[in-house]
């Protein structure tokens, strides 16, 4: 999202994308990626209240597309046979270990507010943190993309595609499409204070 267009990247419209493909749910990992980049430029400009409402936003929207992965995608996914490169606990222990990473980030976050600490000392150990979080993500992107998605675009007949992918789409921009006021307050205090910065 860039200043001068608040809701870029957000939200991904359907005529964006080849909705008939479980790879098109790549697109919806390019969306977290932005929430979550907006959480980080918020930390640099020290808005660390709005910081952590964006960060609890991007954790609803994390766990809702997890929540597809695994209810929905890993059981048809399982079905496929043997997959020796990218098991289903590959993905799950993926899930497990992204999700015990953010627990500690907000752990940090609330911490701040109880603690005597610098607010800058509070960012760069956040920063930190959530640097060994975006590895794991970038990971475990590749291996959906090279495991999961393809497997279920190579198997699932277009028809069963269609509906599962479709539905996905439609839970997971319903949840942003919910939260655009704050992304866009959000985007909007980064702006202001990159141009107070820049004075």
């Amino acid at each position: 999202m860039r200043a001068n267009e608040p809701d870029a990247e957000l939200p991904v419209r359907h005529s964006d994308i080849e909705a008939t493909h479980f790879e098109s749910l790549r697109v919806l990992h390019r969306t977290l990626d932005a929430v979550f980049a907006l959480h980080q430029e918020l930390l640099v400009v020290q808005e660390t209240e709005l910081a952590e409402e964006v960060f609890a936003l991007y954790l609803t929207l994390l766990r809702l597309h997890m929540k597809h992965e695994e209810e929905w995608l890993l059981p048809i996914y399982c079905r496929q046979g043997a997959l020796p490169r990218f098991p289903e606990d590959l993905y799950l222990g993926q899930h497990r270990k992204m999700l015990a990473l953010l627990e500690r980030v907000e752990l940090r976050l609330v911490d701040r507010c109880r603690s005597r600490k610098s607010i800058p000392q509070t960012v760069l150990a956040v920063l930190d943190l959530e640097t060994t979080y975006k590895h794991l993500s970038e990971h475990h992107d590749q291996a959906e993309a090279q495991g999961l998605f393809k497997v279920l675009d190579q198997e699932v007949p277009a028809s069963d595609r269609y509906w599962i992918v479709q539905r996905c789409f439609d839970e997971f921009l319903l949840a942003v499409n919910n939260q655009l006021p704050l992304l866009r307050r959000a985007r909007q205090r980064v702006s202001a204070r990159a141009r107070v910065a820049t004075r």
